[in-house]
């Protein structure tokens, strides 16, 4: 996988970022929105509900890699 880094670690998934170059359709506020949670270094949490297939993951990854932000360590 182009990007993927399959060194050791407390991580057991590598996020799919390399997938991250297409179009979202649909979910620009969303991902604001996130972005905007996740800049605001309070301790946001976030809750994403709805069915399977409908883009959470996608549209968290997303955010996540348009913040900036480190993800956090996992214990």
């Amino acid at each position: 996988m182009p990007g993927a880094d399959f060194g050791t670690g407390p991580v057991s998934v590598v996020p799919p970022t390399f997938r991250l170059d297409g179009t979202l359709h649909g979910r620009a506020e969303l991902i604001r929105e996130l972005v905007r949670a996740a800049r605001a270094q309070r301790g946001t949490h976030v809750v994403m509900h709805g069915l399977g297939g409908s883009g959470k993951t996608t549209a968290a990854a997303r955010a996540g890699w348009r913040s900036g932000r480190p993800a956090p360590a996992t214990p």
